[in-house]
């Protein structure tokens, strides 16, 4: 009832939901035309904001931890696959994988924070959004550009991976 982000491993479109009134935040499957949901798994997040898929496990952002949960498909939680966002990185809007790199825009200083496969910040790959991108809400990759939504004008951003605005 309260969906966030959404991601796919190309066989599912799978979306995370906050409950708000406890532990009951989840992840839901759904295959197919119908989209009925065929499997969901509990999150141990708090406070889930944006969810990505690398090809082997989901990734899960949290705002109130400001960390990354990690889960395999089956939604079985890898405690020691999880990483902490960089500190600055306190108010996590949606994340995103690009084949090398975890994307996570921040909605409270309009940037984006970069993270390798292992969580390892890299810094110098962060970038500021464009001006006019000031309430972000969501990011996705297509491997070359990233897309960034914006809450107040309803438009969507593009970037290139290196973080220029080109759209």
């Amino acid at each position: 009832s309260n969906p966030v982000d959404i991601a796919s491993d190309g066989t599912y479109v799978y979306v995370v939901n906050r409950a708000y009134t406890g532990p009951n935040d989840r992840v839901y499957a759904y295959r197919g035309g119908s989209f009925r949901t065929t499997r969901s798994f509990f999150l141990y997040n708090r406070y889930p904001v944006g969810i990505t898929w690398d090809g082997a496990y989901f990734y899960v952002a949290d705002t109130p931890d400001d960390k990354v949960y990690v889960y395999d498909r089956d939604g079985n939680h890898q405690s020691d696959r999880n990483f902490d966002l960089h500190s600055d990185n306190g108010s996590p809007t949606g994340m995103t994988w690009d084949g090398t790199y975890f994307y996570v825009v921040d909605g409270s200083d309009d940037k984006v924070y970069v993270y390798d496969r292992d969580g390892n910040h890299q810094s110098d790959r962060d970038f500021d959004l464009h001006s006019d991108n000031g309430s972000p809400t969501g990011i996705a990759s297509n491997g070359t550009y990233l897309y960034v939504v914006d809450g107040s004008d309803d438009k969507v951003y593009v970037y290139d991976r290196d973080g220029n605005h080109v759209g």
